[in-house]
């Protein structure tokens, strides 16, 4: 509905909407929903972002649209469109968007095998973390690291760190999380 009403509204105000509400969407429909209109969706996101000049937002569209087609197995092009993307986001040094940059990183990482490089960002990431808990660190990525302490020997690591984050799903009331987390766990052990 957003979508529909905010495709027919133009101009920089509306445009950062647009992108806002894309980057959201994309976040939390990861293999929930379609991901051909997810891509849709942001590639309307990055001729806006493109139309205003917004870089640091063409940057994170360009992550996220590379995560959505690798989701389609479009494997060679997402590599190519998240390079481009990286690169982007590197030029500017901005604290949200690298964090953001990094945690998809460790999705493009772990989907390559790369476990001890996802574990290695992940624990320089946790020491900002740790001295700035507001700025978090998003659950998907940390389910991932916790697979990755598994696949590369840190067995107790990683399932004491997945066996947290199902126990907060089910307290908070998130069963699709939670589900997971628990499908995780059986594959590591």
């Amino acid at each position: 509905k957003v979508r529909d009403d905010l495709s027919n509204l133009h101009g920089d105000g509306v445009d950062a909407l647009f992108i806002d509400m894309a980057v959201k969407t994309s976040k939390v429909s990861t293999a929930r929903q379609s991901t051909t209109e997810v891509v849709d969706l942001l590639e309307e996101a990055l001729e806006r972002s493109l139309k205003t000049r917004d870089r640091k937002s063409e940057a994170l569209i360009r992550m996220h649209i590379a995560k959505n087609e690798w989701l389609l197995n479009h494997y060679n092009r997402a590599m190519k469109i998240f390079k481009q993307g990286w690169a982007l986001a590197n030029r500017y040094g901005d604290e949200r968007l690298m964090r953001s940059a990094m945690a998809l990183r460790m999705y493009f990482s772990f989907w390559q095998g790369r476990y001890s490089d996802v574990i290695q960002y992940y624990e320089n990431a946790v020491s900002d973390v740790e001295t700035r808990p507001e700025k978090g660190f998003p659950q998907l990525a940390t389910i991932t690291v916790g697979q990755c302490y598994t696949y590369t020997g840190k067995i107790t690591q990683g399932l004491g760190m997945l066996d947290a984050i199902r126990q907060s799903c089910r307290k908070e009331g998130d069963l699709h999380t939670e589900a997971f987390v628990v499908s995780t766990l059986h594959s590591a052990v």
